[in-house]
C-alpha cells in the first residue's frame, strides 16, 4: 500500500514537472486579453483532444505526401535558413481537409480570438503548416506577421498557432519579444517588409529587447499579435516538429495594395470577400 501511494505521488510529481516545461495559461477571459495586450502574445490552452490530434496528423501526412504532384493544386514552399537547415510550408489546409476545416471554425477558438481582439466577426486570411523535419529542421528567423496582412490600418489581426507535436526548447519552439507589438512596424530594422534583418538588437528606440521561449503542448493554442517580434529555432531532434498557423483579422478590414501579399483581383480599399470569404462569428447563444 505504501509503495503504491509513493508511486502515485512520484507519478503526479513527474506530471507536474513535465507540465512546467510548457507555457502557463491565464485563468480567465479577462486575463487572456490583459496578457495579450501587455505582451503581444498569450497561451490559450488545449482545444484539440488526442483523437482529433491523431486525425489532424494523419490528414496532414496525406496532404504532405501529395504536395509535389502538380495535379494536386496544393500550395507549398521549401525554405532554407542559410545554415544547413530547412523548413517546409503547406497552405490552406482547411480547404483540403475536413479535420483542419473543423479546427479553424472551432467556436472555442473563435471566442478566444474575439476576446483578445475585441472583434466579434473575423475572417480567416489563410492557414499554413510549418513543418520542421527531424534533424534538419532549420531557423525561421526573426520577423513579424504584419506583412502577411495586406490591410489598411487600423485593423485587428492575430495569429493562432497550434503545434501538432509538442513544441519544446529542444525541437524549435516559438521565441517572442514581450511588448514588441507596441513598438510600431519596425520597418527601419527590416531588409524587406518581412524579416527583421537577422539578429535583433539589445535595445530598440529606448525599449529593452528581451527574448522569451514559448514551449507549447501539442493540441494547445498560442496567440500572437501581427506586430510581435518572433522566431523559431532549429529542430535537431529525431522527430518532426509540425505546427499550424491560422491568421485571423477583423471582418471589415480593407485591402492595402502594394504590400508583400498581392491579390491582383482586388483594388486598394476593396473589402476582402473575394479572397477571404470565410467569416466566423462569436455565438451569441
Amino acid at each position: 500500500m505504501i509503495q503504491t501511494l509513493m508511486n502515485g505521488q512520484v507519478g503526479r510529481m513527474l506530471q507536474r514537472l513535465r507540465g512546467s516545461r510548457f507555457v502557463s495559461v491565464p485563468g480567465t477571459g479577462d486575463r487572456l486579453r490583459q496578457d495579450y495586450e501587455r505582451d503581444g502574445f498569450v497561451a490559450g490552452g488545449r482545444i484539440v483532444n488526442r483523437a482529433q490530434l491523431r486525425r489532424l496528423r494523419a490528414e496532414l501526412e496525406s496532404i504532405f505526401a501529395q504536395r509535389l504532384d502538380p495535379a494536386s493544386g496544393i500550395e507549398h514552399e521549401h525554405h532554407e535558413d542559410g545554415a544547413g537547415g530547412e523548413f517546409l510550408k503547406v497552405y490552406n489546409l482547411h480547404r483540403l481537409s475536413p479535420a483542419f476545416a473543423e479546427l479553424v471554425e472551432d467556436p472555442r477558438l473563435i471566442a478566444m480570438v474575439a476576446s483578445i481582439t475585441g472583434c466579434r466577426h473575423v475572417r480567416l486570411l489563410l492557414d499554413q503548416i510549418h513543418y520542421k523535419p527531424a534533424r534538419t529542421g532549420g531557423w525561421n528567423g526573426w520577423h513579424r506577421d504584419m506583412p502577411t496582412f495586406p490591410f489598411i490600418r487600423p485593423y485587428q489581426a492575430v495569429t493562432a498557432w497550434l503545434p501538432l507535436d509538442d513544441a519544446t526548447e529542444e525541437n524549435g519552439c516559438l521565441r517572442m519579444v514581450p511588448g514588441s507589438h507596441s513598438w510600431g512596424d519596425a520597418s527601419d530594422l527590416a531588409g524587406d517588409d518581412w524579416g527583421l534583418g537577422g539578429a535583433i538588437p539589445a535595445q530598440y528606440h529606448g525599449h529593452v529587447v528581451r527574448e522569451v521561449k514559448r514551449p507549447v503542448r501539442a493540441g494547445h493554442i498560442h496567440f500572437h499579435h501581427d506586430l510581435t517580434w518572433h522566431c523559431s529555432a532549429p529542430n535537431p531532434t529525431e522527430r518532426p516538429r509540425r505546427a499550424l498557423s491560422m491568421h485571423f483579422f477583423d471582418a471589415d478590414a480593407r485591402y492595402r495594395a502594394g504590400g508583400r501579399i498581392v491579390f491582383p483581383e482586388l483594388s486598394h480599399g476593396d473589402p476582402m470577400d473575394a479572397v477571404a470569404p470565410l467569416v466566423l462569428s462569436v455565438d451569441d447563444g
